[in-house]
Order: C-alpha cells, then sequence, then structure tokens
C-alpha cells in the first residue's frame, strides 16, 4: 500500500467515526459535505498526478487510461477496508 492510500484511506476512516458521533442534525449534515468534499479533493489529487505521470511523453496510451481507473480503484477499496 502506498502512503497516499494509507493517508487518504485514515482520513476516510476518521471522517466516518467523526460524522457518526455527531449528536446534533446539523453538525452531521455539515460533516458528510466536508467529507464528500475531502473525498472530491483526493479524487481530484489521484487525477491530476496521473496526468502529469501520463504526459511526460506526450501522448496518454490507453494502458495509462488502464491505470488510471486501477488507481481510483485501488483507493475506493483502501478507503472501505478502514471503514470496515
Amino acid at each position: 500500500m502506498t502512503k497516499d492510500g494509507i493517508v487518504f484511506g485514515s482520513i476516510g476512516a476518521l471522517e466516518t467515526v467523526v460524522t457518526v458521533s455527531q449528536t446534533n442534525e446539523v453538525f452531521q449534515t455539515i460533516q458528510i459535505i466536508i467529507s464528500a468534499l475531502a473525498g472530491a479533493v483526493a479524487l481530484a489529487y489521484t487525477i491530476w498526478r496521473w496526468y502529469r505521470n501520463a504526459k511526460k511523453d506526450g501522448k496518454i496510451s490507453k494502458d495509462e487510461v488502464d491505470d488510471l481507473f486501477e488507481q481510483i480503484t485501488k483507493k475506493e477499496d483502501s478507503e472501505d477496508e478502514h471503514r470496515n
């Protein structure tokens, strides 16, 4: 597991615990929104990093696109493991 996967998975697990522990519905809603934004930022960072590396040779191949989907799937799987 990469350092990014550990960090994003830990953050996801912490967000879940904090959201569940909120007693006020308004705070729960705010926490869910913050969690969704954090997930969007993590996804954007993964895509940006992939794009930067894939564009080094001047073109993006089908294999590199497949690699992006693998990276996203791995991050989702690692976040699910940390939440359970």
